[in-house]
């Protein structure tokens, strides 16, 4: 699956969050290994923002933790 940065100023996290349903348990770790380079478009656009107009590849293999592993702190 392919998720395009329609808007100047899309971070990586709110990317994997949106796509793979966390920004945790090295989700974004997975779309920058599935997306080879797209740091460095992030570090060349200044603010560490991905730019607007890039695809990004979503890994297929990442499965997000069970929400039911998850123990709250005030649980």
């Amino acid at each position: 699956m392919k998720a395009i940065v329609k808007h100047r100023g899309e971070r990586i996290d709110r990317i994997a969050r949106a796509t793979l349903g966390t920004e945790g348990s090295k989700a974004t770790e997975a779309l920058l290994a599935a997306n080879p380079g797209l740091s460095e478009r992030m570090v060349k656009a200044l603010d560490s923002n991905i730019p607007a107009g890039t695809a990004v590849d979503v890994p297929s293999d990442f499965a997000p933790p069970d929400p039911a592993g998850i123990v709250l702190a005030w649980e």
